[in-house]
C-alpha cells in the first residue's frame, strides 16, 4: 500500500496500524523464540514482528524535536544488511512528507517489537537509551520527555527496553527497562485527571484536591469513579468528606 501526504490532517496512527498489520509475522517458532532471547525481558518469550521505526513531529522537523508520531517500514522493503537501516526509514518518511532525504533531521530511532501476545514494545540501543534517560532527568528537556511518553501511550507501546546483542550475553539481574510500564501508566492517569479538571472547570486548589484523593485511592487499590469524585468536589467545595463509591 502506498501512502501520500495531503494538506488535510494525516492520521499517522492509522498508517502505523495499517503497516504493522500488513507486515508478515515470523512463522518459524524456533527463530521467534531465539530472537526473543536477545532481549533481557522475561515477559518477551516469542516475537512475531521486529520493525524499524523513527519517532518524529511532522510540524517540527528539527533534530530530536519532541515527537508526536511513529513512522515504520516493512523490513522486507529495506536492505536489512545495512548498518543504516533507520536512514532508509527516514528517507521513506521524507518522501511521504515531500522533503529531500538530507533535510530529514536526526530522529529518535529504534524497533517496534510485537510479541506473541500482540503486545508492542519500543527497543532502543545504548546511545538512544542514554538520550531518553537524560531527557527524563533534565528540567529543560521535560517538554521532549513528556511528548515521548504521550506518543508511546498514543501508539499503545507497553514500555521501552534496551537492545543488547547476543555477544553481550544474558542478563541475570532482570530486564533492561529504559521507560517502565508504570511510568507510562502514571502519565496516562495524570493526563486523565488534568482533562477531568478542565472538563469541570476546576480551580488549582480543586484540582490538587482531586489529585491527592485519586493518588490515595489508587495506592489503596480502590476502584472508584473519578467522575463522581470530581462532581463531589465541584458541588460540595466546602465539604471535608468526599463520598467515595466503589
Amino acid at each position: 500500500m502506498t501512502y501520500e501526504s495531503t494538506e488535510s490532517t494525516v492520521d499517522y496512527r492509522k498508517i502505523f496500524d495499517d503497516k504493522m498489520n500488513g507486515i508478515k509475522a515470523i512463522d518459524e517458532e524456533e527463530w521467534a523464540t531465539e530472537l526473543a532471547s536477545w532481549y533481557h525481558d522475561p515477559e518477551i518469550t516469542s516475537i512475531r514482528k521486529e520493525v524499524p521505526a523513527v519517532l518524529f513531529n511532522p510540524d517540527n522537523l528539527v533534530d530530536l524535536a519532541p515527537p508526536t508520531d511513529i513512522w515504520i517500514e516493512n523490513p522486507e522493503s529495506l536492505d536489512c544488511s545495512s548498518d543504516y537501516i533507520h536512514d532508509q526509514v527516514k528517507n521513506s518518511l521524507g518522501k511521504f512528507l515531500g522533503i529531500e532525504s538530507n533535510s530529514v533531521p536526526y530522529l529518535l530511532a529504534g524497533y517496534i517489537l510485537e510479541s506473541d501476545k500482540r503486545l508492542r514494545y519500543l527497543v532502543v540501543d545504548v546511545i538512544r537509551a542514554s538520550i531518553v534517560k537524560k531527557d527524563s532527568k533534565s528540567d529543560h528537556r521535560q517538554d521532549r520527555w513528556l511528548h515521548l511518553l504521550d506518543v508511546l501511550n498514543k501508539y499503545k507501546i507497553e514500555k521501552v527496553i534496551l537492545k543488547i546483542g547476543r555477544q553481550d550475553g544474558k542478563n541475570d539481574t532482570g530486564p533492561d527497562e529504559v521507560i517502565a510500564r508504570s511510568v507510562l501508566e502514571e502519565r496516562r492517569e495524570g493526563l486523565a485527571l488534568i482533562n477531568l479538571a478542565r472538563k469541570h472547570g476546576m480551580t488549582n486548589n480543586q484540582y490538587m484536591r482531586l489529585k491527592i484523593l485519586a493518588d490515595t485511592l489508587f495506592t489503596a487499590g480502590k476502584q472508584v469513579s473519578l467522575e463522581d469524585i470530581a462532581k463531589s468536589i465541584i458541588n460540595e467545595p466546602d465539604s471535608v468528606n468526599i463520598n467515595v463509591k466503589n
